[in-house]
């Protein structure tokens, strides 16, 4: 499998990016090695590369979903003073715009970053396949969801528990009916990782829920 290195350098070749593309590398790398990431950290990219790689074919615009990729957890906030979905894709427009991107990948790299948020359902399938790339997480076996979780615990180790779980059972329940009829966007997703990832997140909301019960 290429390298994150590999893979940029490539991604920035293919969509004809002028200047000095490992500078915004090693930028990037900074960014996604600050000491209070756990999950958001560069071998959540490795692990969303190698899931895209199975599924290349059905996107449209390839470059579009790897600099999505890319930049989607650039600005990784957890205090919630800041809106680092919005703030990776301005973060994204700087670094495109200093490297000539053209304006057309521009703007749909800018509109498909937010969406990792994953509170609407985009009409774009590009985006849709984006989003399910960033939730492959979620369908994984139990040690390695229950790793996951432990990691997200410890990137807001400033919360305290009662209040992590009240918070962390309300993003999870979003995933689950009636909020929405499916996890995943796409059907090879949904095949590959939907029931798993439906009893990761029951189980991960009933043992926060034990957590707020009276001792």
């Amino acid at each position: 499998m290429p390298s994150l290195e590999e893979r940029w350098l490539n991604l920035c070749k293919r969509s004809k990016a002028i200047g000095r593309p490992l500078v915004y590398f090693d930028q990037l790398v900074t960014h996604y090695k600050e000491p209070h990431r756990k999950h958001h950290v560069l071998g959540h990219l490795e692990d969303m590369f190698q899931e895209f790689d199975e599924v290349r074919h059905l996107a449209e615009d390839v470059n579009a979903i790897e600099f999505s990729i890319f930049f989607h957890n650039y600005v990784y906030d957890v205090t919630g003073k800041k809106d680092s979905e919005n703030m990776s894709a301005a973060d994204f427009i700087f670094v495109a715009s200093s490297v000539y991107l053209g304006k057309p990948l521009k703007r749909k790299v800018f509109e498909m970053i937010p969406a990792s948020k994953h509170v609407t359902i985009p009409d774009d399938p590009d985006t849709r396949l984006f989003c399910d790339l960033d939730l492959t997480i979620l369908g994984q076996s139990k040690e390695r969801f229950d790793q996951f979780d432990r990691d997200i615990r410890e990137e807001y180790g400033w919360v305290g528990e009662i209040a992590f779980a009240k918070g962390r059972i309300g993003v999870l329940e979003c995933f689950l009916p009636p909020n929405r009829a499916t996890i995943y966007l796409t059907d090879h997703f949904r095949k590959k990782y939907e029931k798993q990832a439906i009893a990761n997140l029951e189980r991960s909301i009933a043992q926060l829920q034990n957590r707020l019960q009276p001792l």
